[in-house]
């Protein structure tokens, strides 16, 4: 720390390469002097202070113009006590994370647009759990069985099941978590809280997880009652 600025005394290959410098470049200049924003620097200064204010590493992510484009970089810094007799020194370690939150940004993105999707949409859907209990409903699916969603949420798909259809409903349900089969019966009859009977057309898909492990079933279900 130079007062309101950051001097290099020392960058390795990769991070010289990286800010399309030389070592015969960066060594002993000011960040000012290299052309770093004074944005940037500010914001160096700010996390290099309270890491040598708590005595502890301070990690921060920032956008930085590199020749390679503006790229999100994720950093650490790291008081050096043992090297600060005269002066406060730190090790700067960075990192590019661009494509990584790109990734993360775009998951997100997908995310809301099902979301969105299955809040808003007209059948019946539901997520529902490999035990076969009910984890997220939409309106439509409380509409059609007359159920809030907190009801639904302390029930398993058997419960709203036609005891004739139930044992088979049960079954399938165990072969779609294990991945013994991809298709659903072509309609079963549910049964709305008033006792009303409905046919409906039920379509369900397994769900994984990130490890590619049965994480929960997608349930879509629609009425059909009138054109029976």
């Amino acid at each position: 720390l130079v007062g309101g600025d950051i001097r290099h005394l020392s960058d390795n290959a990769q991070a010289t390469a990286f800010f399309g410098r030389t070592r015969e470049e960066t060594q002993g200049r000011l960040a000012s002097d290299l052309g770093v924003p004074a944005g940037v620097i500010r914001l160096w200064v700010e996390r290099y202070r309270e890491s040598h204010r708590t005595g502890r590493p301070v990690a921060f992510e920032y956008p930085h113009a590199t020749p390679a484009g503006e790229r999100w970089l994720s950093a650490t810094v790291t008081h050096l006590v043992a090297l600060s007799a005269d002066r406060p020194r730190f090790s700067y370690v960075v990192e590019d994370v661009t494509t990584r939150r790109a990734t993360a940004e775009a998951l997100r993105a997908a995310e809301e647009r099902f979301r969105t999707s299955f809040n808003e949409s007209a059948i019946g859907m539901a997520l529902v759990g490999v035990s076969g209990r009910f984890t997220q409903v939409n309106r439509a699916l409380c509409d059609l069985l007359g159920y809030s969603a907190a009801d639904l949420l302390t029930r398993h798909v058997a419960d709203v099941t036609h005891p004739d259809d139930r044992a088979d409903q049960v079954e399938h349900v165990r072969q779609l978590a294990a991945g013994q089969v991809r298709v659903s019966p072509p309609e079963l009859r549910y049964v709305r809280r008033d006792g009303r009977v409905l046919w409906a057309q039920c379509h369900a898909a397994p769900g994984q997880e990130a490890d590619g492990t049965p994480g929960h079933l997608v349930f879509q279900i629609l009425d059909v009652t009138k054109r029976r």
